[in-house]
C-alpha cells in the first residue's frame, strides 16, 4: 500500500549532497597549513625561555657548631 512512498523515502535518505562555498582546495591548503605550522611550532618552538650556564655551582657544606 505505501510501497511507492517507502522506496521514494529510502532514495532521498541514502543520497546526501554537499553544499558548500568554500573550494575543496582551499579547505585542504588550511588545514594542511594549519597542521605543519602546528608541528613545526612543536618541534622548534619552546615554551619557556631556556638559557645554558657556562659555569658549574658549588654548594657550601655549613655545618651548625
Amino acid at each position: 500500500m505505501f510501497r511507492k512512498e517507502a522506496l521514494e523515502h529510502q532514495k532521498w535518505k541514502s543520497t546526501s549532497v554537499l553544499l558548500s562555498s568554500i573550494s575543496s582546495w582551499l579547505v585542504f591548503l588550511l588545514s594542511f597549513t594549519i597542521i605543519v605550522s602546528f608541528i613545526l611550532y612543536i618541534t622548534f618552538g619552546s615554551y619557556t625561555c631556556r638559557e645554558t650556564i657556562s659555569q658549574s655551582m658549588q654548594l657550601e657544606n655549613k655545618s651548625a657548631s
